[in-house]
């Protein structure tokens, strides 16, 4: 008698432990499938669509930019190939404007800026709000053609001057210089260096 109840009593207690192994298997590999609420695709999802969708427009955006943006190589190319007009002239602008200058090249509508600028570091013109465009003959009156030319942010710290904007118009023809404005003793003039049927070149100098 007490024999069986010792062999039921093993009998039991290994068949227990058979259950406590095939439930530990069972954790174990539940365990391996599991996948914190956070961050199940769903969830996720809902909770973080706004932070999503604002990634993806900025994402869209820079893309789009770099997409669309303007050929640095091309823009470098032009500049070259329009600096190369006027290069052999550099010695007698430089004499003549001793504290700097800048010159640009209006081709059709748009403005290009050529390799030539040595205007001293404080003289701060926003230079991507210049507009430089050619008044045709008998516009306004006048029977001559004229450059119109429009400058904002011009700053000079030596003369205490900041937040200027200038705007003015003069005989479109090589040679022909306005004042734009004073900084004490210095004039701030624009000169057209250049003229033919594809550019026109004006250069910015301090004298």
């Amino acid at each position: 008698m007490k024999r069986f109840r010792k062999n039921g009593s093993r009998k039991k207690s290994r068949h227990h432990r058979q259950l406590q192994s095939q439930h530990q298997r069972e954790v174990d590999r539940e365990e391996k499938k599991y996948v914190p609420a956070q961050f199940a695709p769903g969830i996720f999802l809902k909770r973080h669509r706004v932070e999503m969708f604002f990634l993806f427009l900025l994402t869209a955006g820079v893309l789009s930019i770099i997409m669309s943006g303007p050929d640095k190589e091309a823009i470098e190319e032009m500049k070259a190939s329009v600096s190369s007009v006027i290069e052999e002239r550099s010695e007698v602008w430089d004499e003549a404007y001793p504290y700097g200058y800048k010159i640009i090249a209006l081709t059709g509508s748009e403005i290009v800026h050529t390799s030539f600028d040595t205007l001293p570091e404080d003289l701060k013109i926003n230079w991507k709000s210049l507009s430089v465009a050619r008044v045709q003959a008998k516009q306004f009156g006048s029977m001559d053609e004229k450059i119109k030319i429009g400058m904002t942010d011009i700053s000079y710290g030596p003369a205490g001057v900041s937040g200027l904007t200038i705007r003015t118009s003069f005989i479109r023809k090589v040679g022909a210089i306005t004042i734009l404005t004073r900084f004490d003793d210095l004039e701030f003039i624009v000169e057209i260096i250049e003229d033919n049927t594809d550019q026109t070149f004006c250069l910015f100098g301090l004298r």
